[in-house]
C-alpha cells in the first residue's frame, strides 16, 4: 500500500480528519447506528463506550462552531468552551 496521507500538508490532513469527525458524529444520531453503538459497548470496556460518543461530538462541535483552526496544533479547548451550551456544574 502507498499511503501518502501523513506526507500531506498539516491544513489537507486537518480538512479530511475533521470532516471525517463530522461525518462520525453526524452518524451517531442516526437510528440504526445506534443498534450497533449498543453491541459494541456490550463488547468494549465500559469506559471507552462512554467515552467515545460524547468525544467525538465535543471535537466536532469545536471544530464546527469555532473554524479559526489550520492545524491540529492549533486545537485547544478549555472548560468555558467545552461546556458553552451546558450549565458548567464544578
Amino acid at each position: 500500500m502507498e499511503d501518502d496521507f501523513l506526507d500531506q500538508e498539516n491544513w489537507y490532513r486537518f480538512c479530511k480528519v475533521s470532516n471525517i469527525v463530522a461525518v462520525y458524529s453526524e452518524l451517531l444520531n442516526y437510528e440504526p447506528f445506534k443498534y450497533v453503538l449498543e453491541a459494541i459497548k456490550k463488547k468494549l470496556p465500559s469506559m471507552e463506550s462512554d467515552i467515545c460518543g460524547p468525544l467525538f461530538r465535543f471535537v466536532r462541535n469545536i471544530l464546527a462552531h469555532f473554524p479559526v483552526f489550520e492545524c491540529w496544533d492549533d486545537v485547544w479547548g478549555n472548560k468555558d468552551l467545552v461546556n458553552w451550551q451546558r450549565v458548567c456544574r464544578s
